[in-house]
């Protein structure tokens, strides 16, 4: 999922996806309304991540769904939750009702 501030109008993406591409057609659709807005878009490739600057206008605590089309074949869809929170890296839309396991409290076992 893709978690970005509804305050900013620009936004930077990184996405895994299907095929080598500079440009595609974008569509965002709002999963409250159903309504959906395309737009053309460019970016980079790299290693399988395509890398574009999104210029959208997001509504706060809403679900969008992110799809990427080239020549009409689907080669990425994404979620996106928008919010104000201002640590967009500690956000978690689960709060309260999931605990987080770290590194250090799992085990693993190495077969020899």
């Amino acid at each position: 999922m893709i978690i970005l501030d509804n305050t900013d109008l620009t936004h930077n993406i990184s996405v895994y996806v299907r095929q080598e591409i500079t440009s595609c057609v974008c569509t965002i659709t709002d999963e409250e309304t159903k309504i959906s807005t395309n737009l053309d878009i460019t970016g980079t490739t790299t290693d399988g991540i395509f890398s574009f600057i999104l210029t959208y206008t997001f509504i706060n605590n809403r679900y969008y769904l992110l799809e990427l089309f080239k020549s009409d074949v689907n080669i990425n869809k994404s979620k996106i939750f928008t919010t104000t929170q201002s640590d967009l890296e500690a956000f978690t839309t689960n709060n309260s009702f999931y605990t987080t396991i770290t590194k250090d409290a799992k085990t693993y076992k190495v077969k020899q």
